[in-house]
Parts: C-alpha cells; structure tokens; sequence
C-alpha cells in the first residue's frame, strides 16, 4: 500500500468510460452529488426584503406629498424633502428589483448547465442499468498446438508468435471458408451464459474476411447452441469479435475461428471465455 492510494479487495461493478482516465466513483456517491449540485438553492438572498421597504417608503412618503403641497404653516424643505425621500427609494427599490431577478435566472442557468454537464459525463459510460453483472475471466485460451489447424483440409492457417494466421487465396471446402477450433472440455455451466471474445486484426490492403463461431457438442446430430458472427475483414488496429453463448446442453464449447480467403493476412489472438451471469 503506497502513500497515496489502497489497494483493497471487494467485489464491485466499475462502468468504464468510452476513452479517457477517469477516478470511479460509486453510483450511490455520483447520485447523490447530482442532487445536491442540481439542488434550486435556499431563497438566503436580503434583496426582496430591502426592496419591499423601501417600496413600502416610497408609496408612503409619495401618498403624504399631495397633502403637503396645499399644507399651510409648514417649513419650505419639508415637501421637496418628501418627495426626493420618495425618488431615492423608489429608484432603489426598482435597482434591486433587477438585480434580484438576474440572480435568480443567473442560478438558475448554473443549475442547468450542472445538470447537463453531469448528464453528459454519465452518457460517456457504458452502464447496463437493467441487466447489470460483472464479467468473470474463467478461460484465457492460448494460441498453441491445442487447436486443430485447417479443419477442412486447406492450408490457411498456422501459428505464429502465439497468434492464429490466416493467409491465402483458396480453401477446399465447398463454403468458402476454413480455419482452425479448439475443443474445451467440462469447463461451462450449464445454465450460465458467457462472453467468447477475440482480438483480430488485418494487414493493410487485406480482403479476406474472419468469423468466430462457436458450439456445444461434437456431434452435429445432437441438439446443440450455435452461435456465429458475421464475416467481416477486421480493421487494421484490430478489434474485438465477441458472441454471447449459453450452456444449455452440456458443459462443453468448440470454438472456431475461420477465415474466407483473400488478399493479404489477418491475425487472430486473445481468445478469452467470461461468465456474465
């Protein structure tokens, strides 16, 4: 433990943002400071109670001028200094007025800017709010000589530092693809479901596409779940291919990763199994 951070061991969900570093934060926190940050604030302002006694003098000392003008016997300052009393608080409270009413609107814009500044920094994360769990990594499967290169008898595919590659122009089989699968044997849940994911990644001026494909059970008779995404030629900083697979039927999962040929090369790594529920 440094001298400025802990490091600690507790199960929690962490919503990560799209880019950027950021400090977490739990949910109930950020709530909580939404609220009070996007709180109208307590009327604490003196203004409206100046301002209404100084309207309260102005209507009085400007109702009493009429009567003084055709007052008899009264000192000659007394009427103008009446009626100046009634300008001064007259224009003052009006001055106040103003500026209670520009307050308030200033407040209120600073709260909205808040609440849309909060609401924005919120959408930049990639929260599940009805189904939420955490991902658990149960498998990280290695690119080596488990896997069964070339399925269908072609010549496409082979291993290289610890990465799938996948080159060539034809295949054998009648589909127009082949590749390589792995078996994993007494691994899933029945029940659960689980993330199958992979890095792949293509060389500039690559056409060939990449599918990951996956099943339960070896033999196609049996009633199994398949699963496949589309063939696609992968970007050339490489991104990742994921499916979602449920265990329905045994605990067994073949994982294929095939290729449809073309023009340059396409690389395969990072096959990873996470339970999501």
């Amino acid at each position: 433990m440094g001298t400025n951070q802990l490091n600690y061991n507790k199960e929690e969900t962490v919503y990560f943002p799209t880019d950027d570093g950021c400090y977490s934060i739990r949910k109930t926190d950020w709530n909580r400071i939404k609220r009070l940050a996007t709180k109208e604030p307590q009327k604490l302002s003196n203004l409206p109670v100046i301002y209404s006694i100084l309207y309260g003098i102005a209507g009085s000392t400007g109702a009493s001028i009429l009567p003084l003008i055709f007052a008899e016997s009264l000192p000659a300052w007394v009427t103008p200094l009446y009626v100046i009393i009634t300008v001064f608080c007259s224009v003052g409270a009006l001055i106040l007025t103003n500026l209670d009413k520009k307050t308030k609107k200033n407040k209120a814009t600073d709260i909205n800017e808040i609440r849309i500044e909060m609401e924005e920094i919120e959408k930049l994360y990639q929260e599940k709010e009805k189904s939420s769990f955490i991902n658990k990594l149960i498998s990280e499967i290695l690119i080596d000589e488990d896997w069964k290169l070339n399925h269908w008898g072609s010549n496409c595919a082979s291993i290289k530092d610890g990465k799938m590659i996948f080159q060539g122009l034809t295949v054998l089989n009648n589909e127009g693809a082949d590749g390589s699968h792995i078996d994993v044997k007494n691994l899933l849940e029945i029940g659960k479901s689980y993330e199958i994911s992979c890095l792949a990644k293509s060389n500039k001026d690559t056409n060939g596409q990449f599918q990951l494909w996956c099943h339960d059970g070896n033999d196609s008779k049996e009633p199994r779940i398949t699963k496949k995404s589309e063939f696609k030629t992968p970007t050339n900083e490489g991104e990742l291919i994921k499916l979602i697979f449920e265990a329905r039927y045994n605990r067994n999962i073949r994982i294929h990763l095939q290729y449809k040929p073309g023009k340059g090369q396409i690389e395969v790594s990072e096959v990873n199994i996470n339970q999501i529920n």
